[in-house]
Parts: structure tokens; C-alpha cells; sequence
């Protein structure tokens, strides 16, 4: 065994570390056994948990490093962090709290091979070697030290110097001389003098000591100093998989979001689909009865001719008739229409209802310019209940000219405006000479209509009906303004 250790001082890339990183008061690599009296593990300088050593400044806490040859190189480097509480003021002897010592003789008198201190008088950290009492050597910080403050502590020494590091930074180099004696029986102590006569302890953590079998020069004791936190990849792995972790998180909770929204859609969708579904068949029903509705005053005026004994008018109104309801026919089972097919249909029956009662109105139809009248659809029978309400219940019941205007005018690529105008005796005048809870049934239905549009189309189409006065107020006739939906596809 000691000739492993004679072998062993002679590599001079030999070294030892205690830097306690996996929760455990050891040598990293078990080249020594070691003495844990009273410890505790804490957080390091890096915050690492239990990865530094607590020594609570009384006799009975300390750490034993052993009496291994591989402690005492001849030429060799010591360092330490630690962070002390405080001044420790228990004890006898020399006022100076031990960081880590080792004996030359088993006397109490110069007896230090090696030793690293906080200089209570002074207070600053310091070094010491001795040989006897003729041949000694002492190295003190330049700056006081701090309590509750980590600083790195590197002696390095052989036969002609020794030289102490703060921090990085070179302290004091002094002339030493001689060779370093060891006690070959005593211990490498740390936090506790081990001496009955000068009976000293400190209170503090340590951590990341280490023995070198040479000399370090400035440059390596600067290295070591700022050497990062030995698990900044364990550190940066930990992150990596909590963000990791997070993010899967974030992804599932989206996931989960996205299908749970996409389920609502489904079953929005469907509603809406059923919703449609209905509406659509409410519209068939009211335009089932809006054509019977047309088709029973048309029947009633050929009526009329036949009892009158027009039968040639009788006849000819019935072609024109019959040419209409071929027209609706076609049409009948379509929701929408195009534009050329309703004024086609608009001309068709106000040619009827002017034979019908003897070309008494005049009546035009004018379309923008911008409209394709072929390739613009509306829905289906909107208009022609209100021309024959200008007729019947405006025109027909005035004096001198009868004129009735309809026209159509782009809004924009949604909507489209129909304009029924008449110069008519108004509503007013017209619930004068009938019943006024008689109204009519089409235009209800009509509204009824444009409501079931808004729902499936949420457009805001509707009926605006505008009585028309001079300046005395007197009636001037009707406007009727119907905004329309321009049916994408038919």
C-alpha cells in the first residue's frame, strides 16, 4: 500500500476531489476513505440540492479526509469554496477558525504542514506552512473576508514558494524554502483544528475540495474558478424535459380543445342542417299557398269575362293566363330564380291585370345596368304580391293617370333592392274604403318569408314601406322598397 502511494505522488495529473454531487460525503472516485462527524448535506453556490457539505462550528462536526499519503504531495495544490457563517468564538488557543489543516509533528507547537484559516484579529482568510519553529511561512488575503459568501481558496506550494489565490486572484506569493513536512499517522481535517492546545472550529458550508499532485499556475487557478456547475447538462436536460413536458401538455389541452370545438361544430353544423331543413319546408308551405292565392284573381277575372259575355276577352285572357301558370309551373318546385325569369313573370301577369281591367294603369320595369339579369337569382314570388296590391288597393281606386314603376338596383355582391312604386291613393286612403283587418294574406306571407331567410342567410333583408305625401301631407301614393338576397347558387 505505500508503494502505491510513492508511485502515486510521483503523476503529477493526480488529484483528488470532493465535491459530495451525488448526495454522498465521499472522494468522487473512492481513492480514499473519508470521516463524516456531525454533517449535514445543503444546497451548493449553484443551488444544487445536497451537493455541498454544513459543518455546525462545535468539536463534534468535522470532516476527516484520512491519513492518505495521496492528501500530501510534495509539491502539490489545495482548494476549497466555502462560505462561512460567522466567527466562531468557542475554543482555546489560537484565535483563527480552521478551514483545512494537517500536522508536521504530533507536538502542539508549529505543527501545521498545511493549513487554510479565517484570521479572527485580521479577519481575512489566510494560508500557513510550517517546518519547526526557525522555518515557517504565512500567506493573508488582501481584503477582508465577508460572512454568508462563497469564496474559492487556492494554496499551492513547494520547496521554494507558497502562494495563495482569493477568488481567481493571486493574493501573496511568499519565499518558503524548504521541503513540506507531513505527519504521516494525522489526518487531513477540514472545519476543526484537531489540536489540544490551539482548539478551533468553523461554522459554514465547503464544497468542491480538491488536491492536486502539482503546482497549478495562475491561469489553471483561474479556470477552476470559474468552472460551471458541474450538472448544467443534467440541469439543462431537467429543463429541457420540463418545457418538454409542458409543451405535450399545452399540445394535449389544445388537441383536446380543437376536438371538443370540432364536436360543437358537428353538432352546430347538424342543428344548422336540421334548422335549414325546416326552413326550407316552411318556405314551401307558404309559397304553396301564395300560388293559389294568385291563381284564384286570375281565375275570377276570366270568370268575369265569361259572365259578361266577353267571351273573346274571356279567351285571350285565358292564353296569356295559361302562358303564366305554364310559367309558374316551371318554377314551382325552385326555391330561387333568376332575375330574367321574374321580371318574365312580373311582365306577364301586369299584362294580364292591364287587359283585365281595360288598360287603365301604365306600368314599366327598369333593371341597373350592372345587374345579369340571367345570372342573378332570387327568391322565388317575392315581388308580385305587392304589384297587385298597387294595383287593386292604389291605382285601381284613383282618378286621372295611373302609373306604376318597378325597378331593380344593385346594392352589392349580396344584395339587390326591388323598388314598387305607385302614385296610388295610399294605405291610408285605402283602409278608408275597405276593412282594415283584412290585409293581405300574400305580403304576410312574404314577411314570413324574409324572416326564414335572415335565419339561414343572416342577411338583413327586409320589407320598408314609405307613404308617399306633397307638402300639404295629402297622399301622393305608395313606395315599397324590398332588399333582396343575391342567391349565390342556385
Amino acid at each position: 500500500m505505500f508503494s502505491k502511494h510513492i508511485s502515486a505522488q510521483t503523476d503529477t495529473n493526480y488529484v483528488l476531489t470532493f465535491n459530495f454531487n451525488d448526495h454522498q460525503i465521499k472522494e468522487a472516485d473512492n481513492k480514499v476513505n473519508v470521516k463524516s462527524v456531525g454533517i449535514s448535506l445543503v444546497d451548493d453556490r449553484f443551488g444544487n440540492k445536497q451537493s455541498a457539505i454544513y459543518l455546525h462550528g462545535h468539536p463534534a462536526s468535522y470532516l476527516n479526509l484520512s491519513t492518505s499519503n495521496l492528501l500530501k504531495p510534495k509539491s502539490g495544490t489545495i482548494a476549497v469554496w466555502v462560505n462561512l457563517d460567522h466567527r466562531v468564538y468557542a475554543g482555546k488557543g489560537n484565535d483563527a477558525n480552521p478551514i483545512i489543516v494537517t500536522k508536521n509533528n504530533p507536538g502542539d507547537d508549529y505543527y501545521c504542514a498545511y493549513g487554510l484559516y479565517y484570521d479572527c484579529l485580521s479577519r481575512r482568510l489566510g494560508v500557513a506552512s510550517q517546518k519547526d519553529s526557525t522555518q515557517t511561512v504565512s500567506v493573508m488575503s488582501v481584503d477582508e473576508a465577508e460572512f454568508n459568501k462563497w469564496y474559492h481558496l487556492v494554496v499551492t506550494y513547494d520547496n521554494n514558494y507558497m502562494a495563495f489565490y482569493v477568488n481567481g486572484q493571486l493574493q501573496q506569493k511568499a519565499l518558503k524554502g524548504y521541503e513540506t513536512i507531513f505527519l504521516k499517522t494525522d489526518s487531513v481535517v477540514v472545519g476543526n483544528g484537531a489540536n489540544k492546545k490551539n482548539d478551533r472550529w468553523s461554522q459554514g458550508i465547503f464544497d468542491d475540495i480538491q488536491i492536486f499532485h502539482r503546482v497549478l499556475n495562475a491561469k489553471e487557478v483561474k479556470e477552476l474558478y470559474e468552472a460551471p456547475n458541474p450538472n448544467r447538462v443534467k440541469i439543462i436536460l431537467n429543463n429541457v424535459l420540463f418545457y418538454l413536458g409542458i409543451g405535450i401538455l399545452i399540445l394535449l389541452a389544445a388537441f383536446l380543445l380543437v376536438a371538443n370545438r370540432r364536436r360543437a361544430l358537428k353538432k352546430e353544423e347538424e342543428k344548422l342542417k336540421l334548422n335549414r331543413k325546416l326552413y326550407e319546408m316552411e318556405t314551401k308551405v307558404i309559397k304553396a299557398q301564395m300560388n293559389p292565392h294568385f291563381m284564384f284573381n286570375s281565375l275570377n277575372t276570366i270568370q268575369q269575362f265569361i259572365i259578361t259575355n266577353e267571351n273573346e276577352k274571356a279567351q285571350y285572357y285565358l292564353s296569356k293566363f295559361s302562358r303564366l301558370v305554364r310559367k309558374l309551373l316551371e318554377h314551382t318546385t325552385k326555391d330561387n330564380i333568376s332575375l330574367a325569369d321574374e321580371i318574365d313573370l312580373l311582365n306577364r301577369y301586369l299584362e294580364i291585370e292591364s287587359l283585365r281591367f281595360n288598360n287603365v294603369f301604365k306600368y314599366d320595369i327598369v333593371t341597373d345596368k350592372k345587374i345579369d339579369t340571367a345570372k342573378t337569382f332570387i327568391p322565388h314570388f317575392l315581388i308580385q304580391p305587392f304589384a297587385e296590391n298597387a294595383i287593386w288597393h292604389g291605382l285601381l281606386a284613383k282618378g286621372g293617370d295611373k302609373n306604376l314603376h318597378i325597378s331593380f338596383e344593385l346594392v352589392n355582391e349580396h344584395k339587390i333592392i326591388c323598388i314598387i312604386d305607385d302614385n296610388g291613393i295610399g294605405r291610408k286612403n285605402s283602409e278608408l274604403q275597405r276593412d282594415s283587418e283584412k290585409k293581405s294574406l300574400a305580403i304576410n306571407f312574404i314577411q314570413q318569408r324574409l324572416d326564414l331567410i335572415n335565419k339561414t342567410m343572416k342577411g338583413d333583408y327586409k320589407i320598408n314601406i314609405i307613404d308617399k305625401v306633397d307638402e300639404k301631407g295629402n297622399s301622393e301614393g305608395t313606395k315599397i322598397v324590398i332588399t333582396l338576397p343575391i342567391i349565390k347558387n342556385n
